[in-house]
This record gives C-alpha cells, structure tokens and sequence, in this order.
C-alpha cells in the first residue's frame, strides 16, 4: 500500500446522474434492514476458506518456500517493481496458477511508464447473462521495503496476503456459472505511484468497458484486536459516493447472513485514496478499497519484517471470507458444478519460448547475434518483442510477427561496454504470456 493525494469530484453527466440515483436507492434500500438471501453454495464456499487454503500461496509470494516457476524452483524474496527478475517470476507465478485453474483470457498486460516496464496479470470468469458487466477483484502484486525493495521486501501483509485471498477465490470460482464477468486484475508498480492499476483503469474507460464493482484487497492479515476490516468509500456528497457505499454494505451483509467471525467490516465515507481503487474512482468506476484497520495499522509495513509469521490468521480468514462471498454475490451465482482436480502442471499450457546470444561477449562496436524459437499459442498474430533491458527501463528494439510455431532472429551493434541484457516477449492478441532473457558482457 502507498500514500496517494486526495481526489477531487468533478461533476458527471445526466446519464451518470441517473445511474448513481439507482445506486442511491440500492444502497438505501441495504441501509435501512433489506436482507440478504442465504445461498448455501455461497455459504459453503465461505466455509471452506482456512489457513491452509491461504497461506501456501502467501509462503510463496513471500520467500518463505520456493515455489516451481516455469518448471523451475525459485524464492521470491521481493515482488518490487523495480527488482528485474524477482518482479518477473512473481508475475509468472500468478499467471501459471490462474491458467492451472482453468480461467480464460489469462495473460499479461504489459507497458511502460518513464522508461520502466510493469507487467498486470489477468484472468476472468465471463458472465452467462450479463458477461458486458464486470466486477473486478484487484490486489497489488508489488512490494516494497523502502532502500532493500530490490533484494528484500517479503510483503506478506502488503499485500501477499490480498493476492493469496484472490488466488483462492479464482480456484474456487474457475468453473462456476454467474451472471456477470469476474475478472482479477493482479497489479504491478502500485507502490511506485499506482502505475498498474492507473493503467488499467484508463484502459477500460476507453474501451467502454461497464465495471460495475471493484474491489482492492489490500492489507488484510494484521489487527490488534478491534477486529475492524475498513471498506472506504468516497465521501458523501462526492459523485459515485452511492454506488461505492452499496459494494460496502454488501460486505457487511455478507459478513452478517453468513456468519463470518474474525472481523467485523466497517464502512467509512473518508474518500480515503491509499490504493488501487482510486484509480478507478478517478475515471467514475465504483470502487472500494479493503483493508486493515488504519488505526491497527501493521507496525512492520514497508518493511524486511513484514512476513507470514505476524499474521493474525482468524482475522485474515474472516477478511478472505467476506471478500469471496461478496464478489459471488455481486457476479450473482447461476449454477454451481462440483470444481475439477486442477491442471497438476501449470507450466504444461503456456506457449515455449527460447533466446540466444551469440556471442555472449564482445567488444564494443561487434554486432551480437539474437536468435530463438517460439510456439504458437492457438493465435493468428502471434508476435515475439525483443527489448534490451538496462536496470528497470526497457528500449524496443525489434517486433517479429510469427504465423506458426518457428525461428526468429536479429542482430544488436554493442554501442557501449556493460552488461546488456536482452529481453525476448512472446505475445498473442494483447496479451503478453512468456518471457525470456539473455545477458551479453560488452568489453571496451
């Protein structure tokens, strides 16, 4: 979680005036005692939400195991944005496990914010009935710990732990039917001024894209005892205020019909603006961030210490559950089937992608030979990007489009001495579903 500014309203057209009057009335209607109707594949859901369905992926994202990531072992011991590979592999580790899960539209959503590259990961469950209205689970992915992000920021509460919570939630809802679209968004650089989700955000109001719900879990593992989950809205008065309060009392509701303990959400109209959702306010989207209590606040935020072993796990339980049951019942649930034995080998789906440099080190002035191979990912335009990579920035350097499955290669002049690394991107659509990187030693 970051500090952001405040946001400042601006008014809205009729069209948007007439939604948040109907938003007004549900939320009013919430208010003042409607009840919320027990489903009990709802409920079993919630149930079946502990600790050891949580806390691998937590382990995972945090250093504490080293998970397989592209087959491979690796211990994330930073998720900071600005970190290279450990960014990467953590991105990786989303990805493969929304795709083992059975997800579709699963991929990277990636660009370029001055001169530094962020990857969001993405994957939806389409609506049957209403599949155009979208409501939106987004947790950021980054860490950071202040001068150690690069090497050593675990974020277990900020933020693996809302990561872990919607990781859950997609494996549980994989192969459900509702009426409207859930899509995760995992977003990238949110410590680094909201990047990913500004990104995001801006992308879907140009597209024309109807959220009708976001929710951003963010912080949910720490409490010293009031047991408060915040649910910030924008403030009364403020336009999308409504709107943002119904998705609250929808937590409270669900927190009260099902019976959820550990924690007891609470509604604030601050206009509060420290995470992704308000990106999503900035461009008139409903949003609410939830989050610990701010006057709880985790003392070991942003930094070295901030892991699974300070967790309160009851009230983390109980925040990971009243965020499943809001989002099923915000999608509205069609029919349930029984969930599949998941894929056992996340890494068997995605496309293979290899890169070579020859030689691997020159002098300045040679040309660097870049060369690899590539499978088709079921796509007309698949297209393979390669970048050369310097710290955190990257230049594009060449697109090669591939029809099938084959060859591709180019030449680089090494202008300067250094380690310059060479980044090979497989795309298919908009999405960016593989990387790979090679390191050539440039000599005076």
């Amino acid at each position: 979680m970051r500090h952001r500014r405040h946001i400042t309203s601006i008014g809205a057209a009729l069209v948007l005036a007439l939604v948040l009057c109907v938003a007004a009335a549900y939320a009013s209607a919430r208010a003042t005692g409607s009840e919320l109707a027990r489903d009990p594949v709802v409920a079993s859901w919630i149930d079946s939400v502990n600790r050891s369905k949580l806390e691998p992926a937590v382990d995972d994202l945090s250093g504490e195991t080293s998970p397989l990531i592209g087959g491979s072992p690796f211990t994330i011991l930073t998720r900071s944005s600005l970190s290279g590979t450990p960014a990467d592999m953590a991105e990786q580790y989303v990805y493969e496990h929304l795709l083992s899960y059975g997800l579709t539209s699963v991929g990277y959503q990636s660009f370029a914010s001055d001169g530094v590259a962020y990857r969001n990961v993405v994957g939806e469950i389409a609506g049957t009935r209403h599949p155009n209205e979208i409501v939106i689970v987004g947790p950021h992915l980054d860490s950071t710990s202040g001068a150690l992000s690069a090497t050593l920021a675990p974020g277990a509460d900020d933020n693996a732990s809302g990561v872990a919570a919607a990781l859950y939630m997609a494996k549980v809802f994989a192969h459900q039917q509702f009426d409207r679209t859930i899509r995760f968004v995992f977003f990238d650089g949110e410590e680094v001024g909201y990047q990913g989700s500004n990104y995001y955000a801006d992308k879907a109001k140009a597209a024309g894209e109807t959220v009708v719900a976001m929710l951003a879990p963010d912080m949910l593992a720490y409490n010293a005892g009031s047991g408060v989950l915040g649910l910030h809205t924008r403030e009364p008065g403020v336009v999308g205020e409504p709107a943002d309060q119904a998705i609250a009392q929808l937590v409270i509701d669900v927190a009260s019909t099902y019976s959820v303990t550990g924690v007891k959400p609470t509604l604030f109209a601050d206009g509060k603006s420290k995470g992704d959702h308000a990106s999503f306010w900035q461009v008139g989207y409903p949003a609410i961030l939830v989050v610990q209590d701010f006057d709880q606040f985790d003392p070991r935020w942003h930094t070295p210490e901030d892991t699974v072993s300070h967790f309160v796990w009851p009230y983390y339980v109980g925040a990971a559950k009243v965020l499943l049951g809001t989002v099923a019942c915000e999608a509205g649930l069609v029919t349930a089937t029984p969930t599949p034995t998941p894929t056992p080998t996340p890494t068997s789906t995605p496309p293979s992608l290899t890169l070579k440099a020859s030689p691997q080190s020159v002098k300045v002035g040679m040309k660097v030979a870049l060369k690899g191979t590539v499978s088709a990912y079921q796509s007309p335009d698949t297209t393979v990007v390669l970048y050369r990579k310097s710290g955190a920035s990257l230049t594009d350097l060449k697109h090669m489009t591939i029809s099938n499955a084959g060859a591709f290669k180019t030449t680089v002049k090494a202008t300067k001495a250094g380690k310059w690394t060479f980044v090979a991107s497989y795309r298919a659509g908009t999405a960016t579903y593989l990387s790979k990187r090679v390191t050539v030693n440039v000599r005076r």
